[in-house]
């Protein structure tokens, strides 16, 4: 059975494991370890107290079974006169993927940040990344910036 649930300070354990987890996963896709440093720098893994002390976050689990696979987390931001929910992070381990639990988070996601007064979303899908970048097709997302990189000369 698939649950999705907002996640508290006493998930403390599991947040910090899918965290890494995810972080992780992303080394594998060209940006990826600039991305994952990104994150890890601005939330440390075993600083899970910084993913809950902002107004405007949002961290959900994901659940099959009563068993913690996904993690999804998330943060409102003001981008001109809009409300912006950045998704930084959609997160299944690899054996519960495509069951439906990715969505079955973005629903609570949703619904968890529904009185926020979001005016869009937007999330990250690195260069080769097709299945996340499906995921989010699937789910109404469309690519709105491409952002470019050529190493400076040494």
């Amino acid at each position: 059975m698939l649950s999705a649930r907002a996640a508290g300070e006493q998930d403390g354990v599991e947040i910090r494991r899918l965290w890494r987890e995810a972080l992780g996963s992303l080394a594998e896709f060209r940006g990826g370890a600039s991305l994952a440093a990104t994150l890890g720098e601005r939330y440390r893994a075993g600083d899970v107290p910084s993913l809950f002390a902002q107004p405007g976050r949002a961290v959900i689990l994901g659940f099959v079974d009563d068993v913690p696979v996904g993690l999804c987390c998330a943060e409102l931001s003001e981008i001109g006169a809009e409300r912006v929910l950045s998704l930084e992070v959609v997160f299944v381990e690899v054996e519960a993927r495509r069951v439906g639990l990715g969505d079955v988070m973005l629903e609570v996601l949703v619904e968890e940040t529904s009185s926020w007064g979001v005016t869009g979303l937007d999330a990250p899908a690195l260069p080769g990344d097709r299945a996340t970048k499906s995921f989010l097709e699937s789910h109404g997302f469309r690519a709105r910036l491409l952002v470019m990189r050529r190493d400076a000369p040494a």
